[in-house]
């Protein structure tokens, strides 16, 4: 990242995913990481082949789209809430022009 070769919001976001410490050998080496390594670092949930990728992840859809709306959005608010309270999610709020306060829309965050 300090060569600035792939720019992207993940690099405002690797403190809190990461911890500082592994956040800064990450950002500061720009080394690349295998799929077991974000793994283990809690990057990615699941390593799926990619001839199956297609198949796990309307699987994956299936089974998220069985439960209820209203419990869906309930958790997901409260997931929110939580990273909000942590400070996580204000760190890739784009910031409004007339004020210093983060807002809440035009968002490109993919993890919020």
């Amino acid at each position: 990242m300090v060569s600035f070769g792939i720019g992207g919001v993940e690099f405002f976001a690797h403190p809190w995913e990461l911890g500082p410490r592994k956040a800064k050998e990450l950002l500061f080496t720009s080394d690349w990481l295998s799929a077991e390594e974000a793994k283990s670092l809690g990057m990615v949930n699941q390593i799926v082949p990619r001839d199956t990728l297609e198949a796990a992840a309307l699987a994956m859809a299936q089974k998220i789209a069985k439960k209820s709306l209203f419990a869906l959005k309930l958790t997901k608010e409260a997931v929110n809430v939580a990273e909000d309270a942590q400070g996580a999610r204000r760190r890739c709020r784009p910031r409004s022009r007339s004020t210093s306060s983060p807002t809440r829309t035009g968002s490109s965050c993919t993890t919020c």
